[in-house]
């Protein structure tokens, strides 16, 4: 027991000593930190220094290390630990990504030790190729035969940790180009994750330099039509990787395509027969066969597919049924006309598929939005436990007068046995504190409720989901973990209907979104939401919608409900 809490304390320890020693030095030499990330054209980082320069002595990692070390210098010895404590400074977080590249630059040259790990995770990103130029500026220097040894060993040093990155093929220089070429071995051999950018015809020249069997995950976007041929490059990929997992593929202005050319782009892409992930919004409603193509992906989990063609140009039995295929298929994305919907989802009647989100580009009446989910349910009730129904995240709340989605929605949606529903753009005036006794009777193994209404509600209507309707998620779902909703939470009657039993004690909810939600007795509501969940830690009520089309008093008494429950939280007290 001793021996783990010594262990523990060791790796928090550890955690702190490491975050400080980066701080330290990013205030001593700042400068240098960013210049360490340019790649150290004045000091090699590989040479990190140590003793007095550095926040840590060299820690040895040969055996027989001796037994007076620290905890926290033992968890330091550990790479799987230091590893996981450095992965904490993410480089692709894009609030303070700049700010941990600088940290993981400062931390790889504290200790020689800690620098190759460090180096690991600055270089395991990179979002522009920037810094591999930087690597080799002077090419044609690099490229002569006395000093390209020594330019390509710096180069692989670095280029071989790469694990994610991002291209665009127009900001490469030709002489970078030609050096590369010149170096025999893969350059980037860690790859995993490619994502290219198509800006031109001669976008895809250079791209085998970066296909390496490695990888896993291949993204291309297409700017506009720019006469390539995606068919000939997925070819190319497969002669190199065959066995990728992942590939999406999206145009900036999709254009309807020849009978033929869906037909060469769909069997280049059903022949990565180890492919998980496919994600296009490639027209595929002119060739009937396109799902049969598509079923010999055996290993295929996830298929999102999007597609703009107008209603008009779909016929009535577009897709071909399948009578076998896609046996792994368990998620389901579609952004598409209802018409394309309509015949899409019947074809993949038989398929086990427990996630279903379905964004529909048109506006549907009642009777439209009921076959819909008749259909989804005749096809996926056995399998289907999440599902997401909207409209394009182009049309925002501010811009529409009445929800776009009915309540029958939901009331049909309450035969299958759901865990996760995501709605958006409904009316808030549909909601009842009667609809969500039923969804919670109806989905005891709730996890997510996400209902998004669009229309503006500043006065408390006449029928409108309170704060009892959460009283009821807490009650029947004590699985629940997250929930987003607008309520109507106005009066202090709340604090009354407080009874001594507390309804949510087995329900574990943490955080809650009530964007919107119309509030005036903040301490009212703060009490009988704590009464209902009592875990729940952070209320937040964030919305899309501009801040002068809300009542500030209304505002004011959202912060302050979310101000007494933060506080309730840190001081495990009782409002």
């Amino acid at each position: 027991m001793r021996s783990d809490v010594s262990a523990t304390l060791g790796v928090l320890f550890a955690s702190l000593l490491i975050t400080l020693s980066a701080k330290l030095l990013q205030r001593r030499n700042s400068f240098g930190a960013r210049r360490l990330f340019a790649l150290g054209q004045t000091r090699d980082i590989s040479n990190p220094v140590s003793g007095r320069r550095g926040a840590l002595k060299h820690l040895p990692r040969e055996q027989g290390t001796p037994v007076s070390l620290s905890a926290a210098h033992r968890v330091l010895l550990c790479d799987e630990l230091l590893r996981q404590i450095l992965n904490i400074l993410d480089v692709s977080d894009a609030e303070f990504g700049d700010e941990n590249r600088d940290a993981l630059a400062s931390l790889a040259s504290v200790c020689k030790s800690i620098s190759p790990a460090a180096l690991d995770v600055l270089w395991s990103r990179l979002d522009k190729i920037d810094p591999l130029l930087s690597l080799v500026r002077t090419c044609e220097e690099s490229a002569q035969s006395e000093n390209f040894p020594a330019a390509s060993r710096r180069f692989l040093q670095y280029s071989s940790r790469v694990r994610v990155l991002i291209v665009a093929r127009d900001d490469i220089p030709a002489e970078w180009v030609a050096f590369l070429r010149r170096i025999t071995i893969p350059q980037f051999s860690h790859l995993t994750g490619l994502f290219w950018y198509i800006e031109s015809e001669s976008s895809c020249d250079d791209i085998d330099l970066f296909i390496v069997p490695s990888l896993k995950d291949i993204s291309f976007s297409i700017q506009y039509d720019v006469g390539i041929s995606m068919s000939n490059i997925l070819r190319t990929v497969y002669q190199t990787v065959p066995d990728i997992t992942s590939l999406h593929m999206h145009w900036l202005e999709p254009r309807p395509q020849s009978y033929e050319h869906c037909e060469n782009m769909l069997h280049s892409i059903a022949a990565f027969h180890q492919l998980r992930s496919l994600s296009t919004n490639f027209d595929i409603s002119h060739y009937p066969d396109a799902l049969q193509v598509l079923s010999g992906l055996y290993s295929l989990e996830n298929l999102e597919l999007e597609s703009s063609v107008g209603s008009n140009a779909i016929r009535s039995s577009v897709f071909t049924p399948l009578s076998q295929g896609f046996p792994a298929l368990r998620s389901l994305s579609l952004n598409c006309p209802y018409r394309m919907a309509k015949v899409f989802l019947p074809a993949l009647h038989g398929c086990a598929i427990s996630k279903v989100d379905i964004a529909i580009q048109d506006s549907l009446p009642f009777w439209h939005q009921q076959d819909l989910v008749r259909d989804l349910l005749a096809n996926f009730s056995s399998s289907m436990n999440s599902v997401e129904i909207g409209i394009p995240d182009g049309i925002y709340f501010s811009s529409l007068e009445e929800g776009l989605l009915y309540p029958v929605i939901i009331t049909h949606l309450l035969g299958a046995r759901l865990t996760d529903v995501h709605l958006m753009y409904l009316e808030a005036e549909t909601l009842s504190d009667a609809l969500f006794h039923s969804m919670s009777v109806a989905w005891p193994h709730l996890r997510s409720l996400r209902l998004a209404t669009c229309n503006t509600v500043t006065e408390p209507p006449a029928k409108m989901v309170t704060l009892t309707g959460l009283k009821w998620l807490a009650l029947h779902c004590p699985d629940l973990r997250d929930v987003a909703v607008h309520v109507n939470g106005t009066g202090d009657r709340w604090q009354h209907e407080i009874d001594l039993s507390c309804p949510g004690k087995a329900t574990r909810l943490q955080e809650l979104n009530l964007a919107r939600s119309l509030v005036d007795s903040p301490h009212s509501v703060a009490r009988y939401l704590r009464w209902c969940f009592p875990a729940l830690r952070q209320v937040r009520f964030t919305s899309k919608e501009p801040f002068e089309r809300r009542s500030q008093d209304i505002m004011h008494a959202c912060k302050e409900v979310a101000s007494l429950l933060r506080a309730d939280s840190l001081s495990n007290g009782t409002i």
